[in-house]
């Protein structure tokens, strides 16, 4: 299926292919200098920690709908098993974990994707191999990341729990999202998108979950 040319013409007009220069990996992360770093760490009041991300478990998100996306498989493959020959002296537990890297909160790397056979920054897709995995932008790029946040939710902007299905994020969703936080985004901030679907997973909608993967129309 081609691709219309709006996607063609957006992506000339966002591209930042050579931004940061030829050798760049990390593309927009680049933002996050030390100023900024210090304006995330200005906002701290209380010093509190809490997570964001779903945890990684057995019964998670995937449901085998995408071909290969499975959640965690946890396997004992020893159970105080006797090291020495005696069971009353030395003995070991061991475990194996097969993991899903979609099976949770994750962090896509720029090798995710590819836009007429480059990376970010025209690096060859074909850099991506079975042997080497991602050996052009990938997640062992990114180093610690420290900014501010702004959260936009979305949801509570339009007044409602949680967005409704297929529903397209427009440019007027996050500026009206913003605009209940009375600040301004800046270069370097990341930003939190709510949408309230958190929910279905927690109730075990799974479907429910999946269906939406709202994303930016193009309106």
């Amino acid at each position: 299926m081609a691709l219309p040319e709006w996607f063609h013409e957006l992506a000339r007009r966002v591209s930042n292919q050579g931004r940061w220069g030829e050798s760049d990996e990390i593309g927009t992360l680049n933002l996050i200098t030390p100023e900024a770093t210090r304006r995330g760490a200005a906002c701290v009041k209380l010093g509190k920690s809490f997570s964001l991300a779903l945890p990684l478990h057995h019964d998670g998100p995937q449901t085998g709908r995408i071909p290969n996306r499975i959640n965690p498989v946890h396997t004992m493959v020893a159970i105080n098993t006797p090291f020495t020959g005696d069971r009353a002296h030395v003995c070991f537990s061991d475990d194996v974990i097969t993991l899903g890297l979609q099976s949770a909160t994750h962090w896509d790397a720029l090798a995710h994707a590819s836009y007429e056979n480059r990376l970010y920054n025209g690096f060859p897709a074909a850099s991506i191999t079975a042997e080497a995995g991602a050996t052009r932008c990938g997640i062992d790029k990114v180093k610690t990341v420290v900014t501010r946040s702004v959260l936009l939710d979305v949801a509570r902007a339009r007044g409602v729990r949680r967005l409704p299905a297929g529903h397209a994020l427009t440019a007027e969703d996050l500026d009206a999202a913003l605009g209940q936080t009375g600040l301004e985004v800046q270069p370097g901030d990341v930003v939190l998108v709510r949408t309230g679907q958190m929910e279905l997973l927690f109730a075990g909608d799974k479907d429910g979950y999946r269906v939406p993967s709202p994303g930016l129309s193009n309106r």
